[in-house]
């Protein structure tokens, strides 16, 4: 958690959840990770919590696998969001949330679950139809042959076990009232962009309130506008009073 300076206003501080992408858990820092973010938030005046899924870092337990995982980790923001009436000088009223890569699905599910985030902002959103994006990361990152083979073994279980429909973020959008501003790079080397501009178009069919920001020739975190990025988020928050 990182608080503003000063005295809080009137109402309480203003909250952003800071949804972290992926960082394999052994290298994730609950002090270092993400800490850029996280001050600009606090430097603008909103109290940041930074929730550390479980297994990263010191947090406890441990996520169940590639395929549910996600699902897990949305769990542990929900949690999160359960004690912010513990907080002093929390403003309950203006609780935002910025999602980056798999969090920005991580927010997805989380504002599919609750009706009280004002609005969120989600850089490069990994989201796409569940579990083909895992298997499209599984594709990229794996070395062996017999890791897309073990993949392929856990898919066919898993289909058989879960209500698929019911665990992908992006087949359940109808249940998102939270404005929503998307950022993505055309050139994005992690998450494809067409990601992005799917997920802003089912958005908009909805007649949900989003925006989408297009950044040429940046990367997957957006560091070349990383500044302008920020602002706009800023702004957009502000508008919620």
């Amino acid at each position: 958690m990182l608080t503003p300076s000063g005295s809080p206003p009137a109402g309480g501080w203003p909250v952003v959840i800071v949804n972290h992408g992926h960082i394999p858990e052994f290298e994730y820092s609950t002090e270092r990770s993400y800490i850029n973010t996280s001050r600009y938030f606090a430097s603008q005046g909103f109290l940041v919590l930074k929730p550390d899924y479980r297994g990263h870092d010191l947090s406890a337990g441990y996520a169940s696998g590639r395929l549910l995982a996600r699902s897990e980790f949305a769990v542990d923001v929900l949690n999160l969001l359960s004690t912010l009436k513990s907080i002093p000088n929390v403003n309950q009223n203006r609780i935002f949330m910025y999602g980056h890569s798999m969090g920005g699905e991580i927010s997805l599910m989380v504002m599919e679950s609750v009706p009280f985030i004002r609005a969120a902002t989600l850089w490069a959103p990994s989201t796409t139809t569940f579990p083909e994006i895992v298997l499209h990361f599984v594709q990229n990152r794996s070395s062996t042959k017999k890791d897309l083979e073990t993949f392929t073994t856990q898919y066919s279980e898993f289909v058989n076990q879960y209500p698929i429909a019911q665990i992908s973020a992006i087949e359940n959008l109808d249940y998102i009232n939270t404005p929503i501003i998307i950022h993505h790079s055309t050139t994005d080397e992690s998450v494809p962009y067409e990601w992005g501009v799917t997920l802003f178009d089912k958005l908009k069919a909805l007649n949900k309130s989003v925006s989408f920001y297009e950044y040429v020739g940046d990367n997957h975190d957006i560091s070349g506008h990383w500044s302008q990025a920020l602002s706009r988020d800023v702004e957009f928050f502000n508008s919620f009073k």
